[in-house]
């Protein structure tokens, strides 16, 4: 490889100052890999069924969940929001040995990252440079940190094996590794071959590593910092890409654009009127080329700007004018405290554009939801033979239940539904 120097060892070692192994007490397990369902590479990411067994750390009693880097000298540091989901029970232990307790600062679940510190008066931390990750390349040398199996601060080089870009809303974008780089790399540092870091391991999925660009990770990261949580643009609709046939039935003059498939009740662009088989094929002046980088930079918009739709619809063309509202709190959507989850096995839901029910958005492996069939992604139409089209429903349905009570609900699944039942 021309140019290549002949050993990565000096930007390991930069890499590995920086990057801290994220532990809890007691047994633990690591997860977290992307999953399809034909999703974009912004989704979130599910417990897989094959889980990595923990290191064994008998020296502590402690077991490795995953890793956080160091990104300023007074010891912050971003980690996946997944992971610290569990911080009132993390701690730290630096690559010179130190053992820390973490602090949660900010969480953005829509992105998978958190920022958290290592406290307290600990002094000055090595830390990484954030590189620009729109340099990178197809084929650049890459190394990997994290703690695969247990293993504090292990390395795994690699070369980038390709880059999808977002949108406005920073939302998309996901650089691709080599298959070595497991989900147990996941919080650690993607660094380039001078040190620096072009990206955040957030998880394995289809035989590679997925890492989000280090460019997404900065901007969250401050946004955090400055204002505890991201404001992301939303109007309410869920849209799907146009082909041929689709084209074709709707009248469409091309496959350009994106086909509304829902229209959130109340939400802004219902209340224009924008419906179900519109095609909107420019936002703001902005041709529209997916549905998934439309609604990426709709996300992009602050809350409170006007924008215009253009869309075709059944052979005339309309424009309309709305606010954009705020999407609702990523971290509000799954909402429900520690015993309710318990009552319910283990899971817990969030709202959906829909009004059709509240959709299962995280789920306990080794809860009795899981064991009795529910799946992430299932849809609860009725808890208890009461409807839960909303959330306010479904913790209305949840609050009179008898504290006893068997759990029956209506699950929808594609196409399908079904009840099923199970005793928490």
């Amino acid at each position: 490889m021309p140019g290549a120097p002949a050993s990565l060892a000096g930007a390991v070692a930069v890499g590995r100052a920086a990057v801290v192994t994220l532990k809890v007490p007691g047994t633990a397990r690591v997860y977290g890999r992307l999953v399809g369902h034909g999703a974009s590479p912004d989704d979130l990411f599910e417990e897989p069924d094959d889980v990595e067994e923990p290191g064994d750390d008998f020296d502590t009693g402690d077991y490795t969940i995953g890793s956080a880097v160091l990104i300023e000298a007074s010891g912050i540091a971003v980690t996946t929001a997944r992971l610290a989901r569990r911080v009132s029970e993390l701690h730290a232990v630096t690559s010179d040995g130190r053992r820390l307790p973490v602090t949660l600062l900010g969480r953005d679940d829509a992105t998978d990252v958190a920022v958290v510190t290592l406290c307290c008066g600990a002094g000055r931390f090595p830390h990484v440079a954030l590189a620009n990750s729109d340099r990178v390349r197809v084929g650049d040398r890459v190394v990997a940190i994290g703690a695969p199996y247990g293993l504090d601060a292990s390395a795994s080089a690699s070369v980038v094996a390709a880059v999808t870009s977002g949108d406005a809303g920073g939302l998309g974008g996901l650089i691709q590794t080599g298959g070595s780089v497991t989900s147990g790399y996941a919080g650690g540092a993607l660094v380039d071959t001078d040190g620096a870091m072009v990206g955040m391991v957030v998880g394995h999925g289809a035989g590679a590593g997925l890492a989000l660009p280090s460019n997404t990770v900065r901007r969250i990261a401050s946004t955090l910092l400055e204002q505890g949580r991201v404001r992301r643009g939303w109007l309410g609709i869920d849209v799907q890409p146009l082909d041929p046939a689709l084209a074709s039935a709707l009248g469409a003059r091309d496959t350009r654009g994106a086909l509304v498939v829902d229209v959130r009740r109340g939400g802004p662009a219902a209340r224009v009127g924008l419906r179900p088989g519109d095609i909107v094929y420019e936002v703001d002046g902005r041709p529209v080329d997916s549905g998934a980088r439309m609604l990426a930079a709709i996300a992009g918009f602050a809350p409170g700007r006007r924008i215009t739709l253009k869309a075709w619809r059944r052979g005339r063309d309309v424009a309309l004018g709305m606010v954009v509202a705020e999407a609702p709190d990523s971290r509000g959507a799954g909402s429900l405290g520690r015993r309710a989850k318990a009552r319910l096995g283990g899971l817990d839901v969030g709202p959906i554009a829909s009004d059709i029910g509240v959709v299962v958005s995280e789920l306990a492996w080794d809860g009795e939801a899981a064991r009795a069939g529910i799946r992430r992604g299932d849809v609860i139409r009725e808890l208890n033979g009461r409807a839960t089209r909303s959330l306010a429903e479904f913790e209305a349905a949840l609050e009179i239940l008898p504290a006893d009570a068997r759990i029956v609900m209506l699950l929808q699944r594609g196409a399908s539904s079904s009840y099923i039942t199970f005793s928490p």
